[in-house]
């Protein structure tokens, strides 16, 4: 069937539910504007994407491309970039898309470009950037390209006009109740029958954390119809087989209105979540009526941002009103309800230095060796575009290290910047000592739970000394 817009995934994550630039192609449909979907991760089951497309994964991906184009007769192919590494293969894709077709028209958009939408535009593989949220100002551009009309009025764009880099005004927040039910029927039967799927009841944050680019990106909270939400539920597992695994933003923060809406429809349509039903909180949110309230609907996995134990660094992430007192007690009243605590943690943030680093490591070990706290990650800072931290990195010591975006992954990756008082090395080492002690950890629980004879594994102790853990994995040196 033939499409004026096709709207690309990234091709890094092959299980990955693309609901972003599915709820757009859902949008635009409604709208009148004819819009196909391809989800190239799923189709390229998962390659190693970390060093950008090889040669053969090039021609893979562009048989793709050039199949779906002359399916569609697409004149307007988008991508979503939605996180940083991905952004070089985006636009190696719509490299791709020019190839296969000089005359298309490329559009990106995502939190990386809606920040860095002047480099995204130096490609010459890339025509229009959609900055924020961009239901709209997509549809006006597609309409406008339709009519062959100016773009020079097209609120929340940036583009090219005669030779220069053109950022239009941004665009006013749209209505969410504007926004259609998700259209499963765009993606692959098999895709969203086996595809890791989150809900999301809002848009925005109510906190504006400095490390994190919601708040600037969403502008402000909103909330999604909570009978969409909960029909959307229905509508996974009646028709594919699938449930949604949690909702992924900040539920609990700043509106226990649409919290207790939420469960008290879940409630009363007797719907069963999923087995570990995740939801986000920060410690701050947490009370025993809300709690209670997640309980009842079924929800039991709860993931919390502690982030720091350190007064300092919690106060350079406007988060200092957090305090372990608090986080200590938060935990303890999700336990008390029988809700699993996973806690993350970021190592290298502003204001961090290897002292600190080493505090916070120690409280984290007496949450998880105290029962508070039964899984957690650890993160590596990453100073973000839309972040004071990457727009003014001087004023609080921060050394941008890495331009290569394929590097600037959280996890796996050494560090692409360092303070004036904790450099890269030590930095990575600091993550290193936490996330090898978490796997730790996991190791011994699991070997506890076969264990269940109160042996060293039940006791679910994990002793570091010299960079060693007690366990099957090293630790290895606690610097560099």
């Amino acid at each position: 069937m033939k499409k004026f817009c096709l709207l690309l995934a990234s091709p890094r994550f092959p299980h990955h539910f693309p609901r972003g630039i599915l709820e757009m192609a859902g949008f635009l449909e409604k709208n009148g504007c004819p819009t196909a979907l391809l989800p190239l991760g799923y189709h390229l089951g998962g390659i190693d994407l970390s060093q950008g497309l090889s040669p053969e994964q090039d021609a893979l991906v562009e048989g793709l491309l050039r199949d779906a184009l002359k399916e569609t007769g697409a004149s307007v192919v988008g991508i979503s970039n939605s996180f940083s590494p991905d952004y070089p293969v985006c636009v190696k894709v719509l490299e791709l898309c020019k190839r296969i077709d000089g005359r298309l028209v490329t559009v990106i958009g995502g939190p990386h470009v809606t920040f860095q939408d002047a480099e995204a535009l130096l490609s010459p593989f890339v025509d229009v950037v959609v900055r924020g949220e961009g239901e709209w100002s997509m549809f006006e551009l597609l309409c406008a390209l339709k009519k062959g009309s100016d773009l020079a009025a097209i609120a929340g764009i940036t583009l090219r006009l005669d030779g220069r880099i053109v950022r239009n005004p941004d665009r006013e927040l749209g209505d969410l109740s504007e926004i259609p039910p998700i259209d499963f029927d765009l993606l692959p039967f098999n895709l969203v029958h086996t595809a890791q799927i989150y809900g999301i009841s809002t848009r925005g944050c109510a906190y504006r954390c400095r490390y994190c680019v919601e708040s600037a990106f969403w502008r402000k909270k909103r909330n999604y119809p909570v009978k969409r939400l909960v029909d959307e539920m229905e509508v996974l597992d009646r028709r594919f087989g699938n449930k949604v695994l949690g909702f992924f933003e900040s539920m609990l923060d700043a509106d226990s209105t649409q919290l207790f809406q939420l469960c008290d429809e879940i409630v009363s349509r007797g719907m069963r979540l999923a087995e570990q039903f995740v939801f986000h909180v920060r410690p701050d949110s947490v009370t025993q009526e809300r709690i209670a309230a997640v309980r009842r609907a079924g929800m039991n996995w709860a993931s919390m941002g502690v982030e720091s134990a350190s007064p300092r660094v919690l106060k350079m992430m406007n988060r200092r009103n957090l305090t372990r007192d608090l986080i200590i007690e938060s935990c303890r009243i999700l336990r008390a309800q029988g809700v699993h605590v996973h806690t993350y943690w970021i190592v290298g943030h502003p204001g961090d230095t290897r002292e600190e680093s080493e505090d916070s490591f120690a409280f984290l070990r007496y949450l998880i060796e105290n029962e508070l706290c039964q899984t957690a990650e650890a993160m590596i800072f990453q100073p973000y575009p839309g972040t004071c931290f990457f727009d003014d990195p001087q004023k609080y010591g921060v050394e941008i290290l890495e331009p290569d975006w394929n590097r600037w992954r959280r996890f796996d990756s050494r560090p692409v910047s360092q303070l004036s008082d904790f450099s890269a090395d030590d930095i990575h080492a600091a993550w290193r000592r936490m996330d090898s002690y978490l796997h730790a950890w996991k190791s011994l629980s699991r070997l506890s739970s076969i264990a269940g004879d109160g042996s060293v594994f039940a006791s679910g102790k994990v002793t570091v000394q010299e960079g060693a853990a007690v366990c099957d994995r090293d630790l290895g040196p606690a610097r560099g």
